[in-house]
């Protein structure tokens, strides 16, 4: 899988989520926040929370702090490149109890017991630094970090993302009716073939020995019997061990 890079804009947008009690041995909760600038990850994290939560709320707002401290690094970074963030950054959250808890600054017995650090989001919110909004839980894309789902919502959310399959390119070596072919532009270390499997096959020590003093063209014919044989020989002669890109008559 791989990032298609194909920002829209320069706005940085944050999803922030959270797994309440999702530890079945210590019951903590997971959390889990994304950021994306013109719609491309450029920061993601999920970690087991430190302390348990009461509720989920609460699982919520912890994780919304450590998304909020962030943002804050976020815009910072991004300010030294001179890509400013004029508007307060837009954290999507789908617990409306944790957004009501975040814009409101009144204690009650329900909230008291939560840590005083993790009230930072408030003051955040009051520099309009961030501005918390709600996301139906559908469409919540931190929701790849924190829990499992099924196969149709994940590529939905992947997609959201420009999470792709990235088709590598290979120098690949086939026969089509006894022909050995391969990519021009990468370089065939014949020798070291035969040095890889000197010994083993007299013929083809033979066959190897005769073509290296003939000229390269990218094709070479190949006895049928051999056919396995060197399918064994190419990989390995790709391999590591042996280099690539060697001229063959090098």
């Amino acid at each position: 899988m791989g990032l298609s890079f194909q920002p829209k804009n320069h706005d940085l947008v944050g999803y922030s989520d959270a797994d309440w009690a999702g530890d079945i041995d210590s019951r903590r909760s997971t959390t889990g926040y994304l950021f994306t600038i013109g719609g491309v990850p450029v920061s993601w994290k999920s970690k087991r929370q430190a302390t348990v939560a009461l509720s989920t709320a609460e699982a919520e707002y912890m994780a919304l702090s450590a998304a909020t401290q962030e943002v804050v690094w976020l815009r910072k970074f991004l300010k030294n490149f001179e890509i400013e963030q004029s508007e307060a950054t837009v954290i999507f959250e789908d617990n409306q109890g944790c957004i009501a808890l975040a814009k409101n600054p009144v204690a009650h017995e329900r909230t008291k017991h939560i840590d005083i650090r993790y009230h930072f989001i408030r003051e955040q919110i009051e520099e309009n630094t961030i501005d918390v909004k709600y996301l139906p839980t559908e469409e919540m894309l931190a929701d790849l970090l924190t829990k499992g789902m099924t196969k149709e919502r994940h590529m939905k959310l992947c997609g959201k993302l420009h999470l792709s399959k990235i088709q590598k390119q290979t120098s690949k070596t086939q026969h089509e009716g006894g022909v050995l072919k391969r990519n021009p532009s990468h370089k065939f270390p014949l020798h070291k073939v035969l040095l890889a499997f000197e010994g083993q096959d007299q013929d083809l020590e033979d066959w190897i020995g005769s073509d290296l003093n003939s000229e390269f063209d990218g094709q070479i014919q190949v006895p049928e019997s051999k056919t396995n044989f060197i399918d064994q020989a190419c990989k390995l002669a790709r391999s590591p061990r042996f280099g690539t890109r060697v001229d063959h008559r090098s």
